[in-house]
């Protein structure tokens, strides 16, 4: 099996996993459903230790803004930034600092050069990287928080849509320890324009706070332009280039049906079939981001 060549380790893993060193193979094994489970559960606990620290600091500085007196309002403001800002600015961060991963195909895109040869597609698909298994971690984890909110809160539909595929998506390299390589750009660096969006929310009136747009008209137009462009930078541009790459190279290992793609035939279906889905729903959101952003700039200019 392709597996990192580091020496395995011979200590016992932590009960909670946080460096990269404690998610590396100890004794030729990657972690197990056990730390998988306290690692995810301390993420939640963080996340919403984050949210009801924001609430009560909301609380406590809501005479500076009217609408912050209400209560719902301070709570839906704790939710986006202390929960969902900050978890994919996590992942985000993981993945920028993970980026040495997946170099390859940085210099296959940006540098011209041959370093995603087809002979090296199970390399790219089986090898562990345990920064591609924390990444992985944390956003599981924020997507179990993100979806218990989504509920919640009504989000509607397609959010629980996206929430779970991207939840399945992630526990398929999770478990068996498959596509590292990929994540790094999928669940993490992406996630960088999803961090702006879920600042932008705020200023929804139907998902943010109604009035916040009206209150602070230019702090909403700066945060939307920064929106665009991580969205045309990180959807737009990267995501089907990465795409491409990733479902060939899926495709690849499962028509060679070697033992290891018989082995990881069903998360390897999963990663392919939710890839197809989230690049489908990324053609839906960029849509309704033109639609929005016509009604926005129509408004500006009346």
């Amino acid at each position: 099996m392709c597996r990192k060549n580091d020496e395995t380790k011979t200590k016992s893993r932590p009960f909670i996993m946080t460096n990269v060193e404690s998610f590396s193979e100890y004794d030729g094994k990657i972690p197990g459903t056990f730390h998988l489970a306290t690692t995810s559960a301390a993420v939640i606990a963080v996340l919403m230790g984050l949210e009801y620290f924001l609430r009560y600091v909301i609380e406590a500085n809501m005479h500076l803004l009217p609408l912050l007196e209400n209560e719902t309002n301070r709570q839906i403001l704790a939710r986006h930034l202390g929960v969902d800002v900050v978890g994919c600015f996590w992942v985000a961060y993981l993945g920028w600092n993970a980026r040495h991963v997946c170099k390859d195909m940085t210099n296959r895109v940006l540098k011209r050069t041959n370093s995603m040869p087809d002979a090296g597609h199970e390399r790219r698909i089986f090898t562990y990287h345990p920064e591609g298994f924390r990444l992985l971690n944390v956003f599981f984890a924020y997507q179990i928080k993100n979806m218990a909110d989504c509920i919640i809160w009504g989000d509607g539909p397609e959010y629980i849509f996206h929430h779970f595929m991207a939840m399945i998506a992630a526990y398929s390299g999770l478990g068996p320890g498959i596509c590292h390589f990929y994540s790094i750009f999928f669940m993490g660096v992406s996630e960088i324009s999803t961090g702006v969006l879920c600042i932008l929310a705020n200023f929804d009136p139907d998902h943010g706070v109604p009035g916040l747009a009206e209150a602070m008209p230019t702090s909403k137009v700066i945060i939307a332009a920064l929106f665009v462009i991580f969205f045309i930078i990180c959807r737009v541009i990267m995501w089907p280039i990465a795409a491409y790459f990733c479902a060939k190279d899926i495709t690849m290992a499962l028509d060679g049906k070697t033992e290891l793609a018989k082995k990881h035939s069903i998360p390897l279906h999963a990663i392919r079939g939710t890839l197809l889905a989230l690049t489908t729903l990324q053609v839906l959101f960029l849509a309704q981001i033109v639609i929005i952003g016509k009604k926005e700039l129509a408004a500006m200019s009346a």
